[in-house]
């Protein structure tokens, strides 16, 4: 789909447990990037973008890729006993004003799921990769590194 990402190789199994085998990727975390050149950070925000950019214009193809607002659709139904049901009717009725779409999403995006290999962005973490509204990415970014009271960035990234 002309999303940069690591080559899985084979699938493992060992102790009831499964797990994939990538290629090895020489190559560097953007955020370990970002902690070792803070001053040009506004460039690192850039490669960021143009990795969201990237996955953002790929349309996915449905029948292979889980459909990320359908998903959360059925993680509502599951809230009953743990939040009051208008709470949960809110909730559902945000999840229906985001717009339907085919295009891909990560829902892990951040700097430590993108490494720098020769200059260029390798995407990786791809367990929750789906199609959907850019939104559930925006959000996701906004969670990490726009509301600093959570320590979401120093806990994901290591950068405070």
């Amino acid at each position: 789909m002309g999303i940069p990402t690591a080559i899985s190789y084979d699938l493992v199994s060992c102790r009831g447990r499964s797990g994939i085998i990538y290629e090895m990727l020489d190559a560097e975390l953007l955020s370990s990037l970002i902690r070792n050149d803070g001053s040009n950070v506004d460039r690192y925000a850039k490669v960021l973008s143009d990795v969201a950019k990237t996955i953002h214009t790929s349309e996915g193809d449905p029948a292979i890729l889980p459909n990320l607002k359908a998903s959360f659709r059925e993680h509502i139904q599951t809230l009953d006993g743990h939040l009051r049901a208008g709470d949960i009717q809110l909730i559902a009725r945000k999840l229906e004003a985001l717009p339907d779409s085919r295009t891909c999403v990560h829902f892990d995006l951040h700097t430590s799921n993108v490494m720098i290999r020769n200059g260029e962005p390798v995407i990786i973490d791809m367990g929750d990769f789906s199609i959907g509204s850019n939104l559930f990415d925006i959000g996701l970014l906004f969670f990490v590194y726009g509301i600093p009271e959570l320590g979401l960035s120093e806990l994901v990234t290591r950068i405070p």
